[in-house]
């Protein structure tokens, strides 16, 4: 399974790396560090998953997820976020976006990523 992971913190990406890898969740790992180059990876690696950051610089998670979306609808996206309300979650959700993960419960992102697989 090949996995794109996006946040601008290399630290938070780092540990979405180490996660889904210790899980066993993910293959090959690709990253990016804001949504322009994450628009870039993506269309070159075709990922089974995207692991998006909500809140960044630049392009925000959602618009990034959004442009995603339109271009292929069967693209799993997980967004990820600390500062995650009700809105967001409803908005992501509106747009395609196939769950939603909470970074203080990082931990939960294998099986999320699991989860969004099997259902998708």
């Amino acid at each position: 399974m090949r996995t794109l992971i996006v946040d601008d913190v290399p630290d938070m990406r780092f540990l979405m790396r180490v996660t889904l890898w210790t899980e066993g969740s993910t293959d090959i790992t690709d990253e990016a560090s804001n949504g322009e180059d994450a628009l870039v990876a993506w269309r070159e690696s075709k990922p089974d998953v995207v692991v998006l950051d909500m809140r960044m610089p630049g392009i925000s998670g959602l618009d990034v997820a959004r442009e995603m979306l339109t271009q292929d609808p069967d693209q799993r996206v997980v967004m990820c976020s600390a500062y995650m309300d009700e809105d967001d979650v409803a908005e992501a959700t509106s747009i395609g976006v196939a769950a939603c993960v909470d970074k203080y419960k990082i931990m939960t992102l294998p099986d999320v990523v699991g989860d969004v697989l099997r259902t998708g």
